[in-house]
C-alpha cells in the first residue's frame, strides 16, 4: 500500500491470521505456515513488488527495507495478538514429557515416520481411494494448476505459488538435497521428520491459487489453442 492507513490495516489483518495459525497448531503447522508467509513477503517486496520502478540492482535497498518492515510488522502483530493462547502452551510444553519436541525414552519410536516415494504421493493425490481422502486433490485441480505458469505466467503470484507447491510436495517425500537445505533452519529437521507427510498441508493452498489463476487468465481472454486443447483433454 502506498499510504500508511491501508498499510497498517493490512499488517493487522495479516497479523490476526498469524495469531490464528499459532493458536490452531503450535509446532509443525505454525512453522510451515510462517515459512510460507515469510516467503510471500520476500516475493512481494524483493522479487516481484507491486509497483516495480526499476531493475533489481538499482532498487535492491528499498526492496529490502520494505521486506524487513512488512515482515517484522506482521510477525510482531501476529505474536502479540496470539500471545494469550501461545504463552500458556509454551509453559505447559516445558513441563511435559515431550518438552521442546524431543522424542526420547518411551517416545523414541515415534520420533521419525517412514516417508512415501514420489510415485506413491502422486497416486495418493490423484486417487479417490486415498486414505480417508486425506491427500486427494483430483486430476482437474492438478491440470488447472499445471497450466497456470503457461497461461497466467507472472500474474496472481503464480511463480511463488508454483515454487511453494513443488517444495511442499518434495518435502513430503523421501529425503533429497532440498530436505538438507531446510534442515539448516532451527529445529526444522526434528519437527519435520516426526511427520514428513504433513508438509502436504501446505501443498493444497498453492494448488488452489494456481488453479484459480488459470481460470482467471482464461476469463481475461487468453487464447492459446494448444493449451485449451490440453485443458479440454
Amino acid at each position: 500500500a502506498a499510504r500508511w492507513l491501508p498499510r497498517v490495516a493490512s499488517w493487522t489483518l495479516a497479523g490476526f491470521v498469524i495469531s490464528q495459525m499459532l493458536g490452531a497448531w503450535m509446532g509443525q503447522g505454525a512453522y510451515n505456515a510462517l515459512l510460507v508467509v515469510g516467503g510471500f513477503v520476500l516475493y512481494r517486496t524483493v522479487l516481484s513488488p507491486p509497483n516495480e520502478t526499476g531493475p533489481l540492482r538499482e532498487t535492491l535497498r528499498p526492496r529490502l527495507v520494505a521486506m524487513v518492515m512488512n515482515g517484522v510488522a506482521v510477525l510482531v502483530i501476529g505474536v502479540a495478538l496470539g500471545a494469550a493462547g501461545l504463552l500458556p502452551r509454551l509453559e505447559a510444553n516445558e513441563h511435559s514429557t515431550l518438552a521442546g519436541g524431543v522424542y526420547d525414552g518411551a517416545a523414541a519410536p515415534y520420533a521419525v515416520r517412514e516417508t512415501h516415494d514420489l510415485v506413491t504421493w502422486i497416486d495418493l493425490i490423484l486417487s479417490i481411494e486415498a486414505v480417508g481422502l486425506r491427500y486427494y486433490a483430483g486430476g482437474a485441480t492438478l491440470l488447472l494448476a499445471l497450466a497456470a505458469p503457461f497461461l497466467a505466467r507472472r500474474q496472481y503470484g503464480v511463480p511463488f505459488f508454483a515454487v511453494v507447491a513443488a517444495v511442499s510436495f518434495v518435502l513430503a517425500s523421501d529425503e533429497t538435497l532440498l530436505h538438507r537445505l531446510f534442515y539448516l533452519l532451527p529445529r526444522f529437521q526434528v519437527i519435520h521428520e516426526h511427520y514428513p507427510e504433513r508438509a502436504l498441508i501446505v501443498f493444497y493452498l498453492p494448488m488452489a491459487m494456481l488453479a484459480g489463476a488459470t481460470v482467471a487468465a482464461l476469463q481475461r481472454g487468453v487464447r492459446r489453442p494448444w493449451t485449451l486443447m490440453l485443458l479440454g483433454g
